[in-house]
């Protein structure tokens, strides 16, 4: 029998999933862009991964709701010296490389 408290957890499950599969769509976004950054830019982006440096809740130009989100990436030069880099973004477009 399915109960309040049962239903409650099966949606908290659903909406944890749900934010899960979305967060790593942005994620590699947000990987793609530093790479395609680092190409342009002719520089090797290290350790092939971008990390969630910050997230919060804004409101975009139209008003409607949206995650900010600052990823951060380390590229080289020279391969002897590490930079850090960073990657923003709202919702699923790219404001800042």
């Amino acid at each position: 029998m399915l109960t309040l408290s049962k239903l409650f957890w099966l949606l908290l499950l659903g909406a944890g999933a749900a934010y899960w599969w979305v967060a790593r769509e942005i994620k590699e976004i947000a990987y793609q862009a530093a790479k395609a950054h680092c190409r342009r830019m002719d520089v090797a982006l290290l350790d092939d991964s971008v990390v969630l440096r910050k997230l919060r809740p804004v409101r975009g130009e139209d008003g409607r709701l949206a995650f900010w989100r600052r990823y951060s990436f380390e590229f080289s030069t020279t391969g002897a010296q590490r930079y850090g880099g960073t990657v923003v973004l709202q919702g699923r477009r790219i404001k800042l490389i």
